[in-house]
């Protein structure tokens, strides 16, 4: 089990990789998401293959559109 925290949320989990625990936590379309981990950006086509660690502050990011 690991502990990462999600916008200011703590979760506990056994999921590292990154797109199978946002999925898990109810984040499925993660084309409307921006994301960072430990304040360091994840670009998109790396998301797939990221393994989170303990302790991990991950912050998303909604992408809207708009003027």
């Amino acid at each position: 089990m690991i502990s990462v925290t999600v916008n200011d949320k703590e979760f506990t989990t056994e999921q590292v990789n990154l797109s199978l625990f946002l999925q898990e936590i109810g984040f499925d379309n993660l084309k409307e998401l921006a994301l960072a981990i430990n304040e360091r950006i994840v670009p998109k086509n790396q998301i797939s293959e990221y393994e989170l660690k303990n302790n991990d502050r991950v912050t998303l990011i909604r992408i809207t559109c708009g003027g």
